[in-house]
């Protein structure tokens, strides 16, 4: 396998900003962002839009300069004043912060509905304004607006320099808006790519799927979809649990080739499943669900188990390598802590709120016995109920103490479990 290693740059900074004027499209918009913004910038002209960056960073230097120089006005006394001479040495460190290895970075923006409206009608005062903004060299503008009885989505190029242009535009009626997906965001990447490019669209996507293009290094899959240079290539696929598959394919500029990919999953041996208590459910997710004793022919490995019984914790296993025998053994459900914590929290709130209301009917045989009762032997008549409900408040304040202590004695190890 061989790497590309890239030299440190300071990347274009290219924004991206949907506008749904129909109300109905901003996840189309969304998931075209984050497939573009995902996509490895190694094939990037970076040269065509050097230029850009250039200009993006002389002016800032020269706003921190400005921003410095009128500190030390602030700063002075009005009689004398030293301007401040130009430190290289932050400069570097500035580049030093700015440059990546990625020759492009993607800043998707959300921005208020009027700037919107404005970007959508082509003004270049607001995307002039968003893109000083954001400090930003490319201003990508999607839209999706009405064109009775049609929808179109348009994608709007804006430079820092002032030059706009074009990148996509298609017409469809409103139920076949997703058909654009794929074109738009092949669209976008062909623009910023030197060489003509494809993109391969895969039916399915196993788990763990690896893809290997003319024996080199993996190719990223993201949504079912590769982008590839055009021409003729040999893909190699593989997953965990799976035959390895080898197949060619030829992508053609500017298009979206269907590619069907069925690979067999691998036979294991056949796998005894027990338990201690032999009541116990088993799952293996889109497999079995069945209880034991069970003896699963042929296992596909990598698997994961998940065994529940009545009264007992859920455990969950996995297994990356074929096995002769798995045997469950659950343990109570009174010793997950997670359970613990819980009934000991529910007995401080219970036993608190008892507290609370017999200290509420204190008071309250207080208040009335002294301003029902007019003599002394009439208070003493209220005197049992009082010390009645004083004695019970005490003995639940005790009760709430140690519920308190108990909740502190299982919680205070809990970032252990």
């Amino acid at each position: 396998m061989v790497t590309t290693v890239l030299p440190a740059v300071t990347p274009v900074r290219i924004g991206l900003l949907g506008v749904d004027l129909t109300g109905t499209s901003s996840s189309h918009l969304q998931q075209i962002f984050s497939f573009v913004s995902s996509q490895d910038s190694g094939q990037f002209t970076y040269a065509s839009y050097e230029a850009l960056v250039e200009n993006r960073l002389a002016k800032t230097r020269a706003l921190d300069e400005l921003v410095r120089n009128h500190r030390l006005i602030e700063e002075s006394d009005g009689d004398s004043l030293v301007v401040a001479e130009r430190d290289d040495s932050n400069e570097e460190e500035l580049l030093s912060q700015q440059e990546s290895n990625n020759l492009v970075e993607w800043i998707i923006i959300d921005e208020s509905d009027p700037l919107r409206t404005a970007l959508a009608r082509k003004d270049g005062i607001v995307a002039d304004y968003m893109m000083k903004a954001y400090k930003i060299d490319l201003l990508l503008v999607c839209v999706v607006e009405h064109f009775e009885p049609l929808l179109r989505l348009r994608i709007e190029e804006f430079r820092s320099d002032g030059i706009t242009r074009l990148v996509y535009e298609d017409l469809v009626i409103p139920s076949e808006l997703a058909t654009l997906k794929e074109p738009s965001m092949l669209a976008i990447m062909s623009a910023y790519r030197g060489s003509p490019i494809g993109m391969v669209h895969l039916n399915s996507t196993p788990p763990g799927l690896s893809v290997s293009v003319d024996d080199g290094e993996n190719q990223r899959v993201r949504d079912s979809l590769m982008v590839l240079s055009e021409g003729e290539h040999v893909l190699v696929f593989s997953a965990p649990g799976y035959e390895e598959k080898t197949q060619s394919v030829s992508v053609e500029s500017g298009s979206v080739e269907k590619l069907k990919v069925e690979l067999e999953k691998v036979e294991g041996p056949p796998v005894l499943i027990t338990s201690d208590s032999g009541y116990t459910d088993i799952t293996i997710p889109h497999v079995i669900d069945k209880q034991v004793p069970f003896i699963w022919e042929s296992q596909h490995n990598p698997f994961v188990l998940y065994a529940i019984e009545d009264g007992k914790r859920l455990a969950t296993y996995q297994f990356t390598e074929p096995i002769d025998e798995v045997n469950i053994s659950l343990q109570p459900q009174w010793l997950d802590p997670v359970y613990g914590t819980a009934r000991a929290q529910e007995d401080l709130y219970a036993s608190l709120g008892r507290t609370l209301i017999l200290g509420g009917l204190t008071i309250i045989l207080d208040s009335v016995s002294r301003s029902v009762a007019s003599y002394t032997n009439d208070l003493r008549m209220w005197q049992p109920a009082i010390l009645g409900a004083a004695g019970a408040m005490a003995v639940s304040l005790f009760d709430t103490g140690a519920g308190l202590f108990a909740y502190y004695q299982k919680t205070k190890y809990s970032s252990r479990y």
